[in-house]
């Protein structure tokens, strides 16, 4: 049990305090937390934790993987966030292109068979849900959240695929290294465009004086994304 207070003085000069209490495990997850408002002797929100038990995570020293937080009040109990791990809901667990070779110092005893590894594979957060899914190097390959997007990446072979390399949201491909660029100044003009009659050539959305981008200082030219509208 740890206690934490804090001192204050309201307006009118009188002394408050507020405190929280706290609960930790034998691993020194916060396992409950109590919290009192200024001037209150009674509990005004318990916050409570959960966290993975199972000897296969926790005699691997894998031991502060949330499962559950609630926070309980006077209008009742609300789940805050709720997890599991290691799962196959989203897609099963997969070596990189090449692997064992292509992953450096790899040990072959934790391959795709091998399941223990604390990674995240379906997380909600007040009510709303987003699944994972891993390669064996621990980087993510694919999720999905509960308003159906699907977003995939490719781990690059420049990084022994410990980092994505393209991102691939609803199936349109983004680099995930050097996404965008700014552009090199042009030698066109750069007046803005005369007006014919009635019409105008049209200006360029979030570009000052609707001067093309190329015609602004490098720094205040807007970058352009490899597609999806990034």
């Amino acid at each position: 049990m740890g206690t934490f207070s804090s001192y204050k003085w309201d307006s009118s000069g009188n002394y408050a305090t507020a405190a929280s209490y706290q609960t930790l495990d034998a691993y020194g997850n916060l396992v409950q937390q109590q919290v009192y408002d200024f001037g209150s002797s009674t509990v005004t929100r318990t916050y409570n934790f959960s966290y993975i038990t199972d000897t296969n995570y926790t005699s691997r020293y894998i031991r502060n993987r949330l499962l559950s937080a609630t926070v309980t009040s006077a209008s009742g109990t609300l789940t805050l966030a709720s997890n599991t791990y290691d799962g196959t809901g989203c897609g099963v667990l997969q070596d990189p292109p090449g692997a064992p070779g292509s992953i450096p110092f790899h040990d072959a005893n934790y391959s795709t068979s091998f399941t223990y590894r604390g990674n995240p594979t379906s997380v909600t957060n007040l009510g709303t849900s987003t699944c994972y899914a891993y390669q064996t190097t621990g980087v993510m390959y694919q999720m999905q959240n509960a308003a159906g997007p699907l977003i995939t990446t490719a781990p690059s072979a420049s990084t022994s695929y410990s980092l994505p390399g393209v991102v691939t949201p609803n199936g349109c491909s983004v680099s995930a290294i050097k996404p965008c660029v700014r552009p090199k100044k042009q030698v066109e003009s750069c007046q803005p465009a005369p007006s014919v009659g009635s019409l105008r050539a049209p200006r360029l959305h979030g570009w000052p004086g609707g001067r093309p981008a190329a015609c602004l200082p490098r720094a205040a030219r807007p970058r352009i994304c490899a597609g999806c509208g990034l």
